[in-house]
């Protein structure tokens, strides 16, 4: 009977491997090595304990890619300075994206693999002292709204963000943990950023019980892995959309999200 389950999970593995081989072209693709740059993102993105690059968009991309028979190169760097260099070919894929038009203009987007929300922080007790219904709503208020340079908050902040009224309550930063010290400092009033992010941040600087969400509903969307336009072809990406594919209906997927968001 033990012969015959070993048997049986040998057959079942060896035809889950083809399945995902022939989907993705494997043999042709053996070898091939791409740049995946990443930016610290906690839970999705960040160097563990160990100094190994993890988290759930590292885990399901490297796990998505290597079935298809490609290496990974890492590569860390600001995810302004990340645009850029999928832009321009130097690096040739990164995750976590949004999907805009002008990003469309130089990258290829693969399926979506996760949903992405942005949230508004605020100190604890503070929500009621700013009833905003929406971003738009700033513009009439007192309020100090710390973002990072060159993320994705949705369509409404992107069409308020040119606007002079609205940017004169806008402090830019980097990356998102100067906004979480900003706030204690009394130097922005709150700031969007992603929740699980924004938990992970505020925990790991201790302030647990001093930030709180605010009620106002700022975005919810897909985001998807970018491949440069210049340095990939849209076959490498049609072999992610079917190992990512794959990977969901094998169960695969679910294992690595219950792993960092659940």
């Amino acid at each position: 009977m033990q012969s015959m389950i070993r048997t049986g999970i040998k057959i079942t593995a060896f035809f889950l491997f083809f399945s995902i081989s022939a989907a993705c072209g494997l043999t042709a693709q053996t070898g091939k090595t791409l740049s995946l740059g990443w930016d610290s993102w906690v839970p999705y993105q960040y160097k563990d304990d160990n100094g190994i690059v993890t988290g759930f968009d590292i885990d399901l991309v490297k796990k998505v890619m290597n079935n298809c028979g490609y290496d990974l190169k890492m590569e860390q760097m600001p995810w302004k300075r990340l645009l850029l260099h999928v832009r321009r070919g130097i690096t040739d894929m990164t995750c976590g994206a949004s999907k805009t038009k002008e990003r469309e203009e130089f990258a290829y987007f693969s399926d979506p693999y996760r949903q992405e929300s942005v949230v508004l922080y605020v100190r604890k007790g503070e929500s009621s002292k700013y009833p905003l219904a929406s971003l738009s709503d700033i513009m009439g208020a007192s309020f100090r709204l710390g973002v990072a340079a060159e993320f994705y908050y949705g369509e409404q902040y992107e069409k308020l963000k040119n606007n002079p009224d609205f940017k004169s309550h806008i402090q830019e930063v980097p990356e998102d943990m100067p906004n979480v010290k900003k706030i204690m400092k009394n130097r922005i009033d709150g700031f969007l950023i992603d929740p699980f992010v924004g938990a992970a941040l505020i925990r790991d600087l201790g302030f647990q019980n001093k930030l709180e969400i605010h009620p106002m509903t700022v975005y919810s969307d897909n985001v998807h892995v970018i491949f440069s336009k210049k340095s990939v072809s849209p076959k490498t990406v049609a072999d992610f959309n079917d190992s990512l594919k794959i990977l969901k209906e094998n169960g695969t997927y679910d294992h690595i999200i219950n792993r960092y968001l659940h």
